[in-house]
């Protein structure tokens, strides 16, 4: 069983109002600091010891940077695209 945006959207009391404010987020940010955010996010966590375990490669890390950009880039622009239907948790 999958949960639809709409009810997430419902279970956190976000509004179209908070919808709106992030698509403001994302107009005033942009793409460019955006994608600089993300990038200094994954300079600092390759410098963790820990962060080896989750990362095998410099083109995983960079995968993995790149579906971030794309992801909080949808997100900052309100599009419910972006709250994916995920599963319910198991009982």
């Amino acid at each position: 069983m999958e949960i639809p945006a709409q009810s997430l959207l419902d279970r956190f009391d976000i509004s179209a109002e908070d919808l709106s404010l992030l698509q403001e987020c994302g107009r005033v940010l942009g793409s460019t600091t955006i994608e600089r955010v993300v990038d200094r996010f994954h300079e600092w966590l390759l410098q963790q010891p820990e962060s080896r375990a989750f990362f095998n490669s410099e083109a995983e890390v960079d995968r993995v940077s790149n579906l971030q950009k794309a992801y909080w880039g949808v997100f900052l622009a309100r599009r419910r695209s972006a709250l994916r239907r995920i599963p319910s948790p198991p009982r």
